[in-house]
């Protein structure tokens, strides 16, 4: 889906797959993910080097496919793709066509000769023609049939630097319980694409917990070698020792002397062996809202059978103060509300508002084009 505007936009795409019922639910529910509308600078070309797509399964459990778009009509463009296992060995690769304004989907198993893959990632690189490339991964877990959407990142992201360090940000990292007797976990996945091994400093800062919770902050120090991925599942209790009893959610915090690509995957794990859950990348400086600046976020919905929370976490060492104001896009576009003076988030921190329409007063009516403006004030 192509959107062509005289002055810049935004949009956003969700896809999923419809379940006949649902726990609680009065209407089908639906699992699914969703992706943002790509810029050109969110892309490559022939001379940007190579774009990653981290936490990739090809197994009984998970299957994989790399969904490759060129987003101009300079003709086609030749793609060199390679399969890595998170030791960085070369499992599989191909060079696909691209062809103007097209898309290619390249699956892990029939494109590419992956059939066995516990985990892994991706390099995309475009070797020939003047177009430039846009990519991104989908695992579906083959238990529940949930789709889990990936977009590829480049080492180039502008990275925020502290005592020499880059420093990335995961939103959120969770340990806790959630709706129907759901259990949250993280996984967490760390890929050095440089050709030198680094010893990065990851650190856990819990939100404030007022009942009396997990409150410790957590840090340790791991090493990731060259062209490697590290992967820790339940990352609070396999990287920090948490017992699986604890209850905690928050943000993760990175530090290494080079650059990193991280993702974390947080999702709740069924008695099938099957899971739900979306992936969130590791954020860096550039990818942030600065003070006095405002992020939107569009395509939030609220029903009976729907609600919208709204996470924030603060990147810097200092308390952030944050303003929100709710819109209605369905038809005319208004005002909800606000919360204004309300949210602040501690240092490093993760805050979350549940049920923000709920929070603001809003009724009763089902709305589906929902949009959140939030200022750095």
């Amino acid at each position: 889906l192509w959107v062509d505007a005289s002055a810049p936009v935004l949009f956003a795409t969700r896809t999923y797959v419809i379940q006949p019922e649902a726990k609680g639910l009065t209407t089908p529910g639906a699992f699914g993910g969703s992706l943002n509308g790509r810029r050109e600078r969110l892309t490559i070309g022939r001379d940007d080097g190579r774009a990653f797509i981290t936490g990739l399964r090809e197994d009984a459990g998970a299957s994989s496919d790399l969904h490759l778009q060129n987003i101009d009509r300079k003709g086609p463009i030749s793609v060199a793709v390679t399969v890595h296992d998170d030791s960085g060995v070369v499992v599989g690769q191909s060079e696909v066509e691209v062809k103007s304004h097209g898309m290619y989907l390249a699956s892990l198993r029939w494109t590419l000769g992956v059939d066995d893959l516990a985990s892994g990632y991706a390099t995309v690189e475009v070797v020939r023609g003047a177009g430039r490339l846009s990519a991104a991964g989908t695992v579906v877990d083959l238990v529940t049939g949930d789709p889990t959407f990936i977009e590829a990142v480049h080492p180039g992201q502008v990275a925020g630097i502290v005592d020499e360090q880059q420093h990335t940000l995961v939103a959120a990292v969770a340990q806790t319980v959630g709706n129907f007797s759901s259990e949250w976990r993280s996984r967490l996945l760390v890929l050095n694409p440089g050709p030198a091994s680094q010893e990065v400093v990851i650190r856990y800062v819990p939100e404030v917990d007022h009942s009396g919770g997990f409150s410790d902050i957590l840090e340790t120090t791991v090493e990731v070698g060259a062209g490697e991925q590290e992967v820790w599942p339940d990352v609070l209790r396999t990287l920090f020792g948490l017992q699986s009893s604890v209850r905690t959610q928050g943000a993760l915090h990175l530090f290494s002397p080079a650059g990193l690509l991280v993702g974390s995957w947080t999702a709740n794990e069924q008695a099938d062996g099957g899971s739900y859950g979306l992936f969130l990348p590791g954020l860096k400086s550039g990818d942030l809202v600065p003070g006095g600046g405002e992020g939107v976020m569009v395509g939030l919905a609220h029903s009976d059978d729907n609600r919208t929370n709204l996470g924030f976490a603060a990147y810097s060492a200092g308390d952030t103060e944050l303003d929100v104001h709710l819109w209605s896009t369905d038809g005319v576009r208004q005002e909800l509300g606000s919360i204004e003076g309300l949210i602040s988030v501690p240092p490093g921190n993760h805050t979350q508002v549940p049920r923000v329409f709920e929070f603001i007063g809003g009724g009763d009516d089902s709305i589906e084009a929902l949009e959140a403006a939030v200022a750095v004030t």
